[in-house]
């Protein structure tokens, strides 16, 4: 059974990660949140 989430975590998206959440409506994103406060912490 494919996985149908897909987070975002900074350090591990794929190219096959990117193409299936493109084709696949189903799979969800989500942002991990320790990656959320990188990214607000670097937009200070």
């Amino acid at each position: 059974m494919p996985q149908t989430v897909c987070v975002l975590d900074g350090r591990s998206l794929s190219v096959a990660d990117v193409v299936r959440v493109a084709r696949d409506p189903d799979v969800q994103v989500r942002v991990d949140p320790l990656a959320r406060g990188a990214l607000l912490a670097s937009r200070r």
